[in-house]
């Protein structure tokens, strides 16, 4: 498993760099790369599911993506268990009716075909749902199979074609959101969320 990361500014590249030593410690490795601004914060996080296409080809191996302005602070071992084509953290505490938000901050790829094509699905609904937020996105391409590519909300959980692993709290923490809904949580995985407008 392989720990990736992109930024595109110096701020950032601060914080990838600090990311990628923490994640060292624990015995990972990892690359943190400097990608071109593509003129906003939006736009910069929804080249997230096409940088990971390309490094799934060219590493050949799972990789756990995580936000430049992210820390490892604990030993993930949960991720070794983890047997879904993808895993990333749901938060339920949003709309009863949805199955809750996929946060992407921390997110587990598979070297598989089921994770690409939901990598390409998930790049194609930010090109074709532009005002939609990206964690819509990111739940509809959970959502989707190849012969089913729009479906109702629900399936996440029995999707046929792939199989989505939801990590703990503690994997995806963001303290300001976090910390009082969950205060006996030991966190693995920090997720600073740095200003959007400094992205």
């Amino acid at each position: 498993m392989y720990v990736v990361t992109y930024f595109t500014n110096d701020l950032y590249r601060s914080y990838a760099e600090q990311m990628i030593a923490s994640v060292e410690r624990f015995g990972f490795e990892g690359m943190a790369v400097k990608v071109p601004n593509l003129g906003s914060w939006r736009a910069n996080t929804e080249y997230k599911c096409r940088f990971l296409y390309e490094a799934l080809d060219r590493l050949q191996q799972d990789l756990l993506w995580l936000d430049a302005d992210s820390k490892m602070v604990n030993k993930p071992v949960l991720l070794k268990e983890v047997d879904g084509h993808i895993a990333c953290y749901w938060d339920e505490t949003g709309n009863p009716a949805t199955p809750g938000t996929p946060f992407s901050g921390t997110l587990l790829v598979r070297n598989t075909d089921p994770a690409r094509w939901f990598l390409r699905r998930w790049d194609t609904l930010n090109k074709t749902s532009p005002k939609e937020q990206d964690d819509r996105n990111v739940r509809a391409a959970f959502e989707s199979t190849p012969d089913n590519p729009t479906v109702k909300d629900g399936v996440t959980t029995q999707n046929p074609y792939m199989k989505v692993t939801r990590l703990p709290v503690e994997y995806c923490w963001a303290e300001h959101l976090m910390a009082h809904r969950h205060p006996n949580a030991n966190p693995v995985i920090l997720q600073f969320m740095v200003s959007r407008e400094k992205a």
